[in-house]
């Protein structure tokens, strides 16, 4: 893959509360050529969204902070994030 082709695939921010869920993503998603970064909570996902640059937001939704937090994070995710669109999926 060129840099080229890798520049354009989309940056994605990785959300779980759990580090080796949040690393084996990471490492299975770098290893196709997307540009990750992670966050370990919700308040970590608002913080990351409000800096932009991210076009896929992959988050637990099944965490017990996400169940409290999680509709903030949906309600602002338009907002910080124009680009990313809301899937859920479990």
């Amino acid at each position: 893959m060129t840099v080229t082709e890798m520049q354009l695939l989309p940056r994605v921010l990785i959300a779980d509360d759990q580090a080796d869920v949040r690393l084996a993503l990471q490492l299975l998603l770098k290893g196709q050529g997307y540009r990750t970064q992670t966050a370990e909570s919700p308040a970590a996902v608002l913080e990351a969204l409000e800096r932009g640059g991210f076009e896929v937001l992959l988050m637990d939704l099944t965490t017990p902070a996400t169940r409290r937090r999680g509709p903030r994070v949906s309600t602002c995710s338009p907002g910080c994030a124009p680009s990313i669109r809301p899937c859920a999926s479990w």
